[in-house]
């Protein structure tokens, strides 16, 4: 037994170990993990090197900017607003009328009813209407002052982003035009044009602000001014005249028309803005990159960098760069397009094939999205054709009253009543606004969207305005709007 052992012991000793191999699976599963590790570190490497190269393309093109003295950065056109001195600045006037507006009478009469309600009248209503007229009596005086302030600088700034959707200029505007309407119901057309002038001026100031939605809001209330024109106009009273005039009128001088004419006329000032406007929107793109993936806002949930959420925007952050400074880039064709004198060589600039960018690049930066630039240029176009063409209903009206009759062709405005006719904005060789004085209606118009000539018919009058706008022209009639064209 005990030899038995000692020989089971020997034979172990002398036979070499014999090693177990390793099954394949742990030997695949060795070499998955290896290639996985090296795959991890060359992936976060290249995300560093993405992340580098996108960073330096993105202040490159910002250099690139600054060298050629545009502001790019929302904090430069900050510096810019920050400059305007508070005696010459308009906005801080303008600003405090607008916390002083008063809408609602003791009686209960609303401003905004004199012309929504039909049965609100000023006739009828008339101690309701004299009570805010005194009541704002501040509110127009800080307006009348801000006229004659050259600058112009909201208490908004672009880092902000929005221009407080433009609610207060909006009011402001509405009550501007309740106090044109009430000067002129009580004949002092003096007051009325001066009112009238101011609100130009006024909205001319709300598109200084360099961001679209300020420009957008300057449009809306513009129109206000326009359609009151188009409404009005034909029964301006003129000193120095006959023509209709009572003893209660006051009527207006020839110098205030013609400055009200020129101020209409002049629309540069406009296109300058639309400019600093699409300049403004490349910087929003700097801005959303440094909100969202940056230096978020306060507003903005806290995304920790473990999260799902949080590995996606860091991944994401170079496509991010790289897509500003593609959509930065195309905002210079933008740029270009709002100084051009007319609306078919704008769009014609503005190719949707080339700017628009890919699905991914609109998810991860959407304000790099251009497709509706084409409607802003459209209303910014639309407004300035109106614009006009109030300048020269005005023109016609003082005609009228010097000759007894309005003019056969508009040719005969010059140079009494204006410098030249002004360009259509729709007309493709910057043809001048169209006149019709003879027909059911008189009207100017322009060509419209389709840059064709279709003899005054109101694309309007079309009950789809896809179509309307294919087929119509753009109207504005001299004697106000016909009931069905309201």
């Amino acid at each position: 037994m005990l030899a038995d052992v000692e020989s089971h012991s020997v034979k172990q000793l002398s036979e070499p170990d014999i090693v177990q191999p390793i099954p394949v699976r742990y030997w695949w599963l060795k070499r998955i993990s290896v290639v996985a590790g090296v795959l991890l570190v060359g992936l976060v490497l290249l995300r560093v090197w993405w992340g580098h190269e996108a960073e330096r393309r993105l202040q490159a093109t910002i250099k690139h900017y600054q060298d050629a003295g545009q502001p790019v950065l929302p904090s430069e056109f900050d510096a810019i607003l920050d400059a305007v001195p508070d005696d010459q600045n308009a906005a801080i006037l303008y600003e405090k009328a607008m916390k002083k507006m008063v809408f609602l009478s003791t009686s209960g009469v609303h401003v905004n009813a004199f012309y929504d309600d039909e049965t609100t009248t000023l006739e009828k209503d008339r101690l309701a209407a004299d009570e805010l007229i005194q009541k704002n009596a501040e509110v127009f005086a800080l307006v009348r002052e801000a006229r004659g302030r050259p600058q112009v600088a909201w208490s908004d700034r672009v880092t902000g982003g929005m221009f407080s959707l433009g609610t207060p200029q909006r009011s402001l505007s509405r009550l501007l035009y309740f106090s044109v309407g009430y000067h002129l119901e009580t004949g002092n057309h003096a007051e009325a044009v001066e009112t009238l002038h101011d609100a130009v001026i006024f909205t001319d100031n709300i598109s200084d602000h360099p961001t679209l939605i300020s420009s957008m809001v300057s449009w809306a209330c513009s129109g206000i001014v326009f359609y009151q024109i188009e409404e009005t106009g034909a029964s301006l009273r003129v000193e120095g005249t006959s023509d209709r005039l009572t003893d209660k009128d006051v009527p207006v001088s020839r110098k205030q028309v013609h400055d009200l004419i020129r101020a209409l006329i002049d629309t540069e000032s406009a296109r300058s803005s639309m400019i600093q406007a699409m300049h403004a929107e490349r910087a929003f793109q700097i801005q959303g990159i440094d909100t969202i993936y940056k230096n978020p806002s306060p507003w903005l949930p806290t995304i920790p960098y473990w999260s799902p959420m949080g590995i996606h925007q860091e991944l994401l952050e170079p496509v991010a760069c790289l897509n500003a400074v593609r959509s930065m880039h195309a905002m210079d064709k933008l740029v270009v397009a709002a100084g051009e004198s007319n609306w078919q060589r704008s769009n014609t600039i503005v190719d949707h094939k080339e700017t628009e960018f890919s699905l991914l690049a609109r998810a991860v930066n959407p304000f790099g999205d251009l497709s509706t630039w084409e409607i802003s240029f459209r209303w910014f176009f639309r407004s300035q054709a109106r614009r006009r063409m109030a300048g020269v209903a005005l023109a016609i009206r003082l005609y009228e009253i010097d000759h007894g009759h309005r003019p056969e062709a508009l040719q005969l405005l010059v140079p009494d009543y204006l410098e030249e006719i002004p360009a259509d904005p729709f007309s493709r060789d910057d043809a001048p606004i169209l006149y019709k004085p003879e027909g059911e209606v008189s009207i100017l118009y322009s060509v419209g969207y389709n840059g064709e000539d279709n003899d005054g018919l109101n694309f309007r009058s079309f009950d789809d305005r896809r179509e309307g706008e294919k087929k119509g022209d753009i109207v504005f009639y001299l004697d106000g709007r016909p009931d069905d064209k309201e």
